[in-house]
């Protein structure tokens, strides 16, 4: 492993966060966010930037005997590869306020690191913040990143970097964000729209000059909405550029402040001159704007009329959290950590509709129609497959119950001398497959049904699951575990 380097910046004129932000974040979890990008350097060695960013004032402050407000937070990150830990690195943060007017002012502090990846795997990023001027505040966030070892041969995209400002660089600056003569400030929420309305993103392109055709070559950059749909209207899609380098970098912008709020995708890429594609790729943001009357998501989508947000129009937030928990299953651990940072109402509500809105759901309904399907299941979950401790969807058979629905038959197997009680649940028809079966049994006597295995792809599968529920001298040691 080799490390590059670590910097650290306050930027009292960032706001990227600031909607998400109460004033003086006294209760509630620590608004934590990180993003990364994988570039290459000149030897063609990949590496990985980790930002992040932390409202000033989401740390307690605490007037001390000098009539000064001061904040106290240690902070750690963690890099696992596999089930070890790669890279770590513990740290304090220290902020001192004259007075409590000062408080009130939305800071962003901002991190970054950089480190050599030095093989293509998985990794694991773990950052933790805890504040010590309050007890039992503890707040982290939890990613995963897979490191791609860059050709040096075909054209190749790095990851692309979004921030919040682009700016050319001082002559001798140093600043810790600098790159190649441009200050890049990065913007780890990923949310753009009424405090960022302006969305500024960095990528690099490497092996040019024999991977595209011709003598000239577009860079592209344009947003997705949900539905895959090309967003209008926000200018030029392209930028046509000569070939005049192997590697070449490219940056702009995109003003957002008049798109409704929700998910989208930055996506951006390299074409030739004629507007054929030859690479792209993309990355998951939000945008949110509440001001835009008249225009939401909901209304563009013509799921639900006059623009409301249905039944979620209603709820309050602990009952958007709540449902928010209910959609473990069909929402990514990015998702999880976005909607974790999310602290006003109206956010949480529009987030959760375009997370509703954007599912392709097996049952081929309109997302509100699934969505009642979806949460029904909870509560019939609820009812049917409670375990000690757990509430019936959070059970094994409970989320296969949530994602699947109820199987054609149920295959009870009572305790008996030569078997620990299982069951088997058949579904004639299951997402392409034919005669899918999941497998669970109660292993430790506890009423406690575990999922042994599945012939439904993407599910546990363990052909020797039979040894599980084996008793006496008909237990077999056996091997070939296969786990997803």
């Amino acid at each position: 492993m080799k490390r590059i380097k670590h910097y650290h910046c306050h930027l009292p004129g960032v706001m990227v966060l600031i909607f998400m932000v109460h004033s003086l974040f006294a209760q509630g979890g620590i608004p934590l966010s990180v993003d990364m990008a994988q570039f290459r350097d000149a030897k063609n060695n990949p590496y990985l930037e980790i930002y992040y960013a932390v409202p000033d004032n989401a740390i307690h402050y605490i007037k001390n005997d000098r009539g000064l407000y001061v904040s106290k937070a240690v902070m750690d990150l963690m890099i696992y590869k596999g089930d070890s830990l790669w890279a770590n690195k513990v740290w304090k943060v220290e902020k001192t306020r004259q007075d409590s007017l000062e408080l009130e002012k939305s800071r962003q502090m901002i991190d970054m690191f950089r480190y050599f990846l030095d093989e293509p795997t998985t990794y694991r990023v773990v950052m933790h913040i805890r504040d010590l001027t309050q007890e039992n505040r503890i707040d982290s966030i939890e990613t995963e990143i897979h490191c791609r070892m860059f050709s040096d041969k075909s054209l190749e995209l790095s990851d692309v970097q979004l921030a919040s400002k682009i700016q050319k660089a001082s002559p001798g600056s140093s600043n810790v964000f600098n790159k190649r003569n441009y200050e890049v400030i990065p913007n780890p929420t990923l949310i753009f729209g009424e405090n960022a309305p302006v969305l500024y993103y960095y990528f690099e392109v490497y092996n040019v000059m024999k991977n595209v055709p011709g003598n000239i070559y577009k860079c592209m950059a344009f947003l997705k909405d949900a539905s895959g749909k090309v967003v209008e209207g926000l200018g030029s899609p392209s930028r046509t550029k000569r070939k005049r380098y192997d590697n070449t970098v490219e940056m702009g912008i995109i003003n957002v402040s008049k798109l409704p709020s929700g998910q989208y995708y930055f996506v951006y890429g390299v074409s030739d001159s004629s507007g054929n594609l030859i690479k792209t790729r993309e990355k998951k943001i939000f945008i949110y704007n509440p001001s835009i009357a008249g225009t939401t998501l909901a209304k563009r989508t013509g799921v639900i009329k006059s623009g409301s947000f249905g039944e979620l129009d209603t709820m309050n937030e602990e009952a958007l959290d709540q449902e928010f928990k209910y959609m473990r299953y069909i929402t990514s651990k990015e998702d999880r950590n976005f909607y974790k940072n999310l602290t006003n109402l109206q956010a949480k509500r529009e987030f959760i509709y375009s997370l509703w809105n954007s599912y392709q759901n097996a049952e081929g309904v309109d997302p509100m129609t699934f969505r009642k399907i979806y949460l029904g299941r909870i509560q019939e979950a609820n009812n049917r497959y409670q375990e000690s401790g757990k509430k019936g969807w959070e059970t094994d058979r409970g989320r296969v119950f949530v994602l699947y629905g109820a199987p054609t038959n149920i295959e009870r197997f009572p305790n008996s001398p030569q078997n620990k009680p299982y069951q088997i649940w058949t579904y004639d028809y299951l997402r392409g497959q034919g005669g899918v079966v999941f497998i669970f049994a109660d292993r430790f006597g506890f009423n406690k049904y575990e999922l042994l295995h599945s012939t439904l792809r993407g599910e546990l599968q363990d052909p020797f699951w039979r040894r599980y529920i084996l008793v006496g001298p008909q237990q077999q040691i056996e091997s070939g575990i296969i786990r997803r």
